[in-house]
């Protein structure tokens, strides 16, 4: 992100689903605020059943980040798990070195069903507001003015994954959907929030076993959004559809006045819903995958959740980390999500060992909970 002032250039980067300043950067944050909200709803048929919801806000719950907020439910038959939904949302510390990728946001959902009747709905969402300041010393020059003639430019940029599976090959997967949505607000004292960028995108189920990219709206528009066929990666799910994000970036612009705070605020929620009888969704954005291989391994008691996470993150890096210095490339790479990196190796210790607190109370989950 770069705010073009006088020539001088003030580097601002939301990287896999981040926002950050680079080390050169002139503005000053004077206050960072975020949250982090995850729900987990087990439906039987039309009735929900279970929930679990969990959510932390900072500074009001939690002081600082890390805000790791994390829904789980388990559906069990008599003693036989046979339905997973689990949800992880963190808004992180926010980096402020320009070294490394910030991922000041993240978020992993994933869920499965074996038995005939379970249906789920996930939804995680993660904010972080930055407020900010701009002074003509800060930038070098005097020629900054107040109003709309100060321009800044800026870039979301997303690395991640979303997509929708079937251990039927032809099964109706019509109802089956996985959601992406990203807004960015200015916001100031005495005027209104203003939309900087705001989009959309939906994939879906349809007839005889297909899943295709139902909605890309705003900001997605024109972008570039492959719809990539990882059926026969794994023989026990012969229907993978996913939609990669492999550094895809979302340019937007807004004005600003020197000398007075404003609020720049990133708001990214994902939504999946699934179908009964053996119909699974995942989405993972700024994070390595952890709960794909986990919910998988418990309904399924077997290591294909693994087999799929490797072979998606052949493709795409979900940390972002591959995307660091700009967009990447779609060819296989031994590196990403798996952990390789210093960044995905320690994100995944942190929300494994929390995954794992949860899981110890995940059969009592009935109503509403909050908190982690």
């Amino acid at each position: 992100m770069a705010l073009h002032l006088g020539g001088v250039r003030i580097w601002l980067v939301f990287v896999g689903v981040s926002l950050a300043f680079a080390r050169s950067a002139l503005g000053e944050v004077i206050g960072v605020t975020g949250s982090s909200t995850a729900t987990v709803i087990q439906f039987d048929g039309i009735l929900p059943v279970q929930s679990d919801f969990a959510q932390i806000l900072v500074p009001l719950t939690k002081p600082e980040p890390p805000a790791l907020s994390v829904a789980q439910v388990d559906r069990y038959i008599g003693e036989e798990l046979t339905a997973s939904g689990s949800v992880l949302s963190l808004f992180q510390q926010p980096n402020f070195t320009g070294i490394g990728v910030p991922n000041d946001v993240g978020m992993d959902l994933a869920a499965f069903a074996e038995d005939g009747g379970t249906s789920w709905f996930l939804r995680g969402e993660a904010t972080e507001t930055r407020t900010i300041i701009v002074r003509p010393q800060d930038a070098g020059t005097d020629t900054l003015t107040f109003g709309a003639s100060n321009r800044g430019r800026s870039r979301v940029v997303l690395s991640g994954v979303m997509f929708i599976t079937s251990r039927e090959p032809t099964r109706n997967l019509t109802g089956a959907e996985v959601k992406l949505n990203v807004l960015v607000e200015r916001r100031q004292f005495g005027r209104l929030p203003t939309t900087l960028m705001e989009g959309e995108v939906v994939l879906g189920g349809g007839s005889n076993g297909t899943v295709s990219l139902t909605r890309a709206t705003g900001s997605f528009q024109g972008a570039l959004l492959p719809v990539v066929d990882f059926s026969g990666v794994v023989s026990e799910l012969p229907v993978v559809q996913a939609v990669l994000f492999a550094g895809v970036e979302l340019p937007y612009e807004y004005s600003f006045d020197v000398n007075l705070p404003f609020e720049l605020e990133l708001k990214v929620s994902c939504e999946a819903r699934t179908l009964p009888d053996g119909v699974g969704a995942s989405a993972v954005f700024g994070l390595p995958q952890v709960n794909l291989p986990t919910v998988m391994q418990k309904v399924a008691r077997d290591d294909r959740g693994a087999r799929l996470a490797k072979a998606i993150a052949g493709r795409v890096d979900t940390t972002g980390v591959r995307y660091e210095g700009g967009i990447g490339s779609l060819l296989p790479s031994l590196c990403g999500a798996v952990g390789m990196e210093s960044f995905a190796i320690g994100m995944f210790c942190f929300l494994t060992a929390a995954f794992r607190v949860r899981r110890r109370n995940s059969r009592c989950v009935v109503g509403m909970k909050r908190g982690f």
